[in-house]
Formats: structure tokens, sequence, C-alpha cells
């Protein structure tokens, strides 16, 4: 990517059809994280908090 410039490549569904993009700064901060914490599809997982008042139970519902 860095040879021939390029900055963003096509992600493409073996039935040629594209259904996102990555970058090379994409690249380059997924190499930075250590240990990122990341699904079976290699999401980035994200986490939320929540307290103990009640309405914070209602928060935790909407999350699950």
């Amino acid at each position: 990517m860095v040879t021939h410039k390029i900055e963003k490549l096509p992600l493409i569904h073996e039935k040629g059809i594209i259904f996102g993009l990555i970058s090379l700064r994409d690249i380059e901060e997924d190499l930075k994280l250590e240990r990122p914490n990341k699904d079976a599809f290699g999401r980035l997982r994200v986490g939320a908090a929540i307290g103990v008042r009640e309405d914070d139970i209602t928060r935790a519902r909407k999350l699950v």
C-alpha cells in the first residue's frame, strides 16, 4: 500500500459486492493495539458502564 500510494482497499464479498473499505491508517492502528478485544469476526468490542440506581437497571437491559 505504501509503495503504490494506495490509501484505501475495498473489501469485496465472494459474490463480488463491495461491503466496506479499509485504510492504511486502520491497519496501522490495529497493529499498534497490544491486545485488542475483538469478536469472532475481527470487530472491536465495545464496553459500557452502569451504576446501581434503579434507572441503571433499565439501561443494563437496553445494553443487553
